[in-house]
């Protein structure tokens, strides 16, 4: 059931993110800010605590009123802060290939 846990989490965030008015302003228990991002105001979206699941969407939110989700880390609690200093890195280049594609310079 491991499988199924996780895509109902990946769903749950992805939700999360689908229902937010606006580009976020300030952090929330579920969207904060992706600190290790330098080039691209990176957000992560997240779920409470649970012992057995961790799920990470990094997403971009090139207007105010949409996101474009980056990478998702499914199972994220076996590696750590790991996730987050590679996610940064990888996260920014698919913004940077996203805006080549529509037509924008990263």
């Amino acid at each position: 059931m491991r499988g199924g846990t996780l895509l109902a989490v990946a769903v749950a965030l992805l939700q999360a993110l689908t229902d937010l008015p606006a580009r976020p302003i300030e952090e929330s228990p579920t969207s904060k800010r992706a600190r290790q991002a330098r080039r691209h105001d990176l957000w992560r979206a997240a779920h409470p605590f649970a012992p057995d699941v961790a799920v990470r969407i990094i997403c971009w939110f090139p207007a105010g009123d949409r996101a474009v989700v980056a990478l998702i880390g499914f199972d994220t609690k076996t590696i750590g802060d790991v996730f987050y200093a590679s996610a940064a890195i990888r996260g920014e280049a698919l913004v940077d290939a996203w805006l080549r594609q529509q037509g924008g310079a990263p």
